[in-house]
């Protein structure tokens, strides 16, 4: 990611955390097509790597990450950018830690 889509990305996660969505989306609406897929990829390449190993902690200590990474795929999955099975796919991921989520919360 080139440190102008990093600073992109930055400006995004701070919108993000003061849910001024519609901004956030004027913002996207901006950005080139290849742009928005390579910021919901490298944002759900790390979901998922801390997904697949099994650290589930800090998934959810860090759920305003996950929820922002969340919001980026489905958006690039709105532009078009996956098909529909690769999107489900994808979307997996986030759902499965939005469940155990759920579950922990209940065993509380």
């Amino acid at each position: 990611m080139t440190e102008e889509l990093a600073n992109f990305c930055t400006d995004l996660k701070e919108l993000f955390m003061r849910q001024e969505l519609e901004e956030m989306e004027r913002m996207l609406a901006e950005k080139k097509q290849e742009e928005i897929a390579e910021l919901a990829m490298n944002q759900h390449d790390i979901i998922e790597g801390y997904y697949r190993q099994k650290k589930y902690e800090v998934l959810f200590s860090h759920l305003n990450f996950v929820a922002f990474a969340s919001y980026l795929f489905e958006y690039a999955g709105k532009r078009g950018f996956f098909t529909k099975v690769e999107f489900q796919n994808g979307f997996k991921v986030f759902e499965d830690i939005y469940r155990m989520l759920k579950e922990a919360e209940q065993k509380k």
